[in-house]
Formats: structure tokens, sequence, C-alpha cells
């Protein structure tokens, strides 16, 4: 690979090439277009101008041959007129000695004005002669139209010889003209084949340096490391390739040193992952397994030789274990995201927990697709059932005083009983309030309870849109008006008909708009939309508060898990369940449940149910 001119050099020989082709061409048309002038000024000065007098003068002539006929004819003869004529002629006859060159002309035009002398002569000898009389025709005939004959004859002459020259100059001029067009054509069809052959040429003459240095990277790109770009020159390109030869020797140097560290830290990397304690799966985009530690070959009752490289669908049909580790990762579109599940492994003598957790790899040509990491969660997710029976038991007895204390709170704004003053309203209201709040959370960790215990039923029936949104709409009508939020309804009118456990539809909707209204701004709005999409009916709630953070949008569905916000109050603060207990209700109609928003720009609560559930 070698360069010899520089890019300065090659465009400006391009270009100085291309002028060259117009200034020829532009050359050879004046050259012609010129001589052509010179031709056609030439035929106008010499001829045209002879013609010119040669037809004033017959004109003339003729106006002296009719007043002398008039004379003779006494057929009212203007003596002023036939003088006037006279002189035209003889100023013509004059003219025409300036302007005919042959001797032939010069012969005709003595031949002409010897005549026309004569012709005057006898015409005033006539009228001087007292013995002629008038009208007399065979004098004119006799003697007058004898000399007028000879004088036309030798105009007729004249004009004859200056219009033949005029015609051979023409056919002259016609000759010279396609010989020009004939050597203009010649010329240009050089000119053209020349720049055609420039224009396939040219450009790869300059590009070709370009060309070598795009191949060389290649090379490099392909880890070969050896490209090189031999210099020939000190141009432009010389000195791009003298950097680029630098540029691969140090990355050939780097990648030879470091190779045996990179194989060093990948044996590292593997003792490591072999020796963790959680098991570890990798799966390639195409679904098959890269490779698995130990834990995992323990786990799945398999050896990483039996795993690797086959096509998992394969595999799940004879390994159950497998099947409750993947069966919701077989179509994991790019780059969606995995919250941590716990995924519960049926044994003879007791079911085990795997805490799982999925982490996509880079989308790179060389590595895609995602690693499976698998905790032993059993003995926390037993204790976690124990604690989660103990809260249901104190829940649910927490209900019969909170009931009771309900009641009371209700006789006592009976204005029955007697008539509270300010400060005693304004107590019981913070006692309803705080017992509303506790009735709530008892609700949220029961119905939590029964999940996580497995106990969760699903009642289909088909559903009225309308009698579920009069009922949402009336039981957050309260908090909204005391948060002068406005909520809009925004129903598409081509639903189709679906399935769904009303009574959890309407508890999830409650939830995101009751969400959506505690942290919306006062005097602001909040968005239900609802509308069919890909084979099933979407709902989503949106507000204009402060929204989440993207690190946020998986865990505020986790139990628990609040958004940090200490600008907020504990009693404005939820329990952290009421998310939660949503997934479990959409994932148990096997729908999805998601979240949109960025920070300072709202969020939007969504969740999709199949409408052939």
């Amino acid at each position: 690979m070698g360069f010899k001119s520089s890019l300065r050099t090659r465009i400006t020989t391009g270009l100085l090439f291309l002028l060259g082709i117009i200034i020829l061409i532009s050359g050879v048309s004046v050259f012609y277009l010129t001589s052509l002038s010179t031709s056609s000024n030439k035929i106008l000065k010499e001829n045209y101008q002879t013609l010119f007098f040669i037809r004033h003068l017959t004109e003339s002539f003729q106006g002296v041959s009719s007043s002398q006929l008039r004379y003779v004819a006494q057929q009212g003869f203007n003596y002023g007129d036939y003088k006037k004529s006279d002189i035209l002629t003889v100023a013509y006859i004059d003219s025409l000695y300036l302007t005919v060159q042959s001797e032939e002309e010069k012969i005709y035009l003595d031949s002409l004005s010897r005549g026309y002398d004569k012709l005057v002569k006898d015409f005033d000898e006539t009228r001087q002669d007292a013995t002629v009389t008038l009208p007399n025709m065979s004098l004119y005939y006799s003697k007058l139209r004898l000399n007028f004959l000879p004088v036309r004859e030798y105009l007729d002459k004249l004009r004859e010889i200056n219009q033949n020259k005029v015609i051979e100059k023409n056919d002259s001029i016609q000759k010279d003209t396609e010989e020009a067009l004939l050597y203009m054509a010649i010329i240009g069809g050089f000119c053209v084949l020349i720049t055609v052959g420039f224009i396939f040429y040219f450009p790869v003459y300059l590009t070709k340096p370009l060309n070598d240095l795009r191949l060389a990277i290649e090379q490099m790109s392909k880890k070969d490391y050896s490209a090189r770009l031999h210099v020939g020159s000190t141009n432009e390109f010389a000195k791009l390739a003298t950097s680029f030869n630098k540029m691969s020797k140090k990355i050939a140097e780097f990648e030879s040193i470091n190779l045996g560290n990179l194989l060093i830290e990948k044996r590292r990397t593997e003792a490591i992952i072999e020796h963790l304690q959680d098991g570890i799966i990798g799966i390639s985009a195409q679904n098959k397994i890269i490779f698995m530690n130990q834990v995992a070959e323990i786990l799945l009752d398999m050896s990483e030789e039996e795993a690797v490289d086959v096509y998992i669908p394969d595999l799940l049909v004879n390994n159950d274990i497998l099947y409750h580790i993947m069966v919701d990762l077989m179509e994991v579109s790019k780059g969606k995201l995995f919250a941590e599940k716990t995924v519960k492994i049926p044994s003879s003598d007791r079911d085990l927990f795997f805490s799982r957790q999925v982490i996509s790899l880079p989308e790179t040509e060389d590595l895609s697709g995602f690693i499976i990491i698998l905790k032993n969660v059993t003995k926390f997710t037993e204790m976690d059932a124990a604690k989660t029976h103990f809260i249901a038991t104190i829940s649910h007895e927490l209900k019969t005083p909170l009931a009771a204390t309900r009641l009371s709170i209700d006789l006592l704004r009976d204005k029955r009983i007697g008539e509270l003053n300010e400060d005693q309203d304004d107590l019981v209201g913070d006692i309803e309030q705080a017992t509303e709040r506790l009735f709530a959370l008892t609700g949220e960790i029961l119905q939590l309870s029964q999940i996580e215990a497995g106990k969760i039923k699903i009642n289909l029936q088909p559903v009225e849109l309308e009698s579920v949104l009069s009922y949402v709409m009336q039981a957050v009508k309260v908090a909204a008006e005391q948060k002068r939020v406005t909520i809009e309804a925004d129903i598409a009118t081509n639903l189709s008909i679906f399935f769904a456990d009303i009574d959890k539809l309407k508890w999830v909707i409650i939830n995101f708009l009751t969400n959506a209204i505690r942290y919306a701004p006062t005097k602001s709005k909040v968005k239900l939309s609802i509308f069919s999409d890909e084979g099933g009916i979407t709902f989503s709630v949106s507000d204009k508060g402060k929204g989440i953070a993207e690190m946020y949008h998986l865990k505020v569905f986790e139990k628990y898990f609040q958004v940090p916000e200490p600008e907020l109050e504990g009693d404005k603060k939820g329990s952290g369940l009421g998310l939660a207990i949503c997934r479990e209700f959409i994932e148990a109609h096997k729908g999805e449940i998601w979240v949109e928003s960025q920070p300072e720009q709202g969020a939007t609560f969504s969740f999709w149910l199949p409408s052939d559930t």
C-alpha cells in the first residue's frame, strides 16, 4: 500500500485538467466564430453596399427615364422632379466607383456612366430644339429609348456580377461553417471521451490512499494488527500512514502484553464463579446455556458438559427444576428488564426457594444474552412465611378493636349524644384518620398474607367497565376533593369484551388513583386511560407529580419498598405493600404491570390484561 502524491496535488491536477478542456473547447469555438464573423462582414462591406447603390441607382435612373417619357408625351412633366432624379443618379454612379473592385465591374460602370451622360445630353438638346413639335413619341423611341436600354443593361450586368459574388461567398461561408462544425464535433467528442475517462479514473486515483487505509482498519477490526501502510513520500497521506503504523504497532504490543494477563484474569474469574455459593447460569441470545458453575450443576442435577450449547427447550423436557427457573425467560426481548424473583422448586421432603436475579449481557457482536444468579433463600422464605402468618394473625385480631373504634367515632359524631367543640372535633378527626389508615394497612397485610400463602383466587367474570368506573370514582372522590385534583377519564369506544376478577380489578385501579392523587400537585389533573392493545386491555393512570427515577421502576413493585422522599411526612407515606399486591393480582390474571416515569415529569402506572383470560 503506497502513497505517491499529495491530496492537494491530485485535486489541483484534476481541476487544471478540467480547466484545460474548457479552454480548448472555448478557444476552438472563438476561433471559428471569429472567422465566420469576419467573412460575413467582408460580404457586407464588398458586395451588399454595391447592391444597395445599384438598387437605388436603378430607382433614380427609372425616375429620369419616366420624366423624359412624360415630357415627350406632354403628360405632366415636372422639371424639378427630373432634376432631382438626375442628381441622385449621378451621386449613386459616383458611389459605385468607390465600392466596385473588379476590372469587369469598372468597365461596365464606365459604359453605364457614358451611356447616362449621352442620355441626359440628348434629352437636353431635344428640350432646346425649337423645331421639335410635341407630343412626339416617335422621337422618344428613335432617340431617347435607344440610349436608355444600354444603361439599363449595364445596371443589370453589375447587379448580376455582385449577386453571383454574394452567392459564391455565401457558399464559401457555408462550407467554412460545416468545416468548423466538423472540427468542433471532433474536438468535442475527443474532450468528452477524455472527460469520461477522467470521471471514472480520477476518483479512484484520488481515493486510493483512503481505500488502502480503510482496508487496513478492517484488517485491524478482525484483530489482525499486522496491517501496515507503506509510505512513498512525505505528503498528507504519508503523515497519516505514519501515524496509523505507529498506532497499529502500539496496539499489537498492547495486545501481546495483555493477552497473558487477560488469560490469567479469565482463569481467576472462572475460579471465583466456580466457588461462589450461588448458582450461576449463562444464557446466550439463542437460548442456549453458555456456562454454569458447580452449584448450578448440583441444583439442576446436570453436568456442564451435558448442558452447554444445548437448546434450552430440549433440556426443559426432562428437567423440572430448570423449567421452573426458565419458564418466564424463554421469550426475552432485547433490553427487557427482570425484577428479582423468588422461584419455588417443589421437592419430596420440603419445597426449595431460590432468589433469581437476571443480568442482561451487553449487546455486542461477540456477546449477548443474560446471566441467571440463583441464591438459596429457603430458610429466609420459611422465616418470612412465619412472620407473615404472625402479622396476618395480628392484623386479623386488630380488625375487631378497630371496628369498635370506628363505631365509637361514629357515635361521638352523632349530635344526639352531644355537640363537640372545635378542638374535640379536630381530635376525633385525627383519630378517625389514624383508624382508617390502620384499617387500610391491616387490609393490605391480610391481602399480602393470602398471596404469600398461595391462597389468592381469581374469580373471572365479564367486566362491565361503567359499573367498575362508577365504583372507583366514588371511592377516590373524597381524596381528590381534599387535594383539589381533577380526575379525567379517557375510555376508548372500541374495547373488546374481557374477563377479570372485578373486586381485584377495582382494588388495583383504586390503588393507582390513590397514589396518583397523593403525589399529584394541588389543583392538577390525574388521567385514567383505558384502551385496547395487543390482544388485551391496557389501563393507565398518569399524574404530573415529581416522577420516579428509572433505577426504582422495578423496585416500586416489591414488598415494603418506598421511593426515598425525605420531604414527605410519615403519615403521608404508604405502607409499601399496595403496588406489590397490585403486581400479584395482575400476574395472577396472566397480565403485565409497569411504570413509565422520569424525575420531575410525572409518572404513568399501567397494567395490561389479556382479553382471552
